[in-house]
């Protein structure tokens, strides 16, 4: 995978209908697995996955979108969380 020779990425971008052995979907749970805070924003094809397709730090961004709705959710993805005091 990518992500094992490429550390600086952060923030997974992909499309649920891929061709090949692994859809979107299942490319987002295994990234999860091994990278459980890298953010994921999936795009759905032809079929709506449910909110539970997704692991907890995926976000669906339905087509057709604009390119700034887009970048809004790559900024609030990417944002650090902020530190709440007990």
């Amino acid at each position: 995978m990518l992500l094992d020779a490429r550390p600086d990425i952060a923030l997974m971008f992909t499309d649920v209908d891929m061709p090949g052995e692994i859809n979107g979907l299942g490319l987002a749970r295994l990234a999860a697995l091994r990278w459980p805070k890298l953010p994921i924003i999936a795009t759905p094809g032809a079929a709506v996955p449910k909110p539970v397709d997704l692991p907890a730090n995926g976000r669906y961004l339905p087509k057709p979108y604009r390119p700034s709705a887009l970048l809004d959710l790559v900024i609030a993805m990417m944002a650090p969380t902020p530190i709440v005091d007990a």
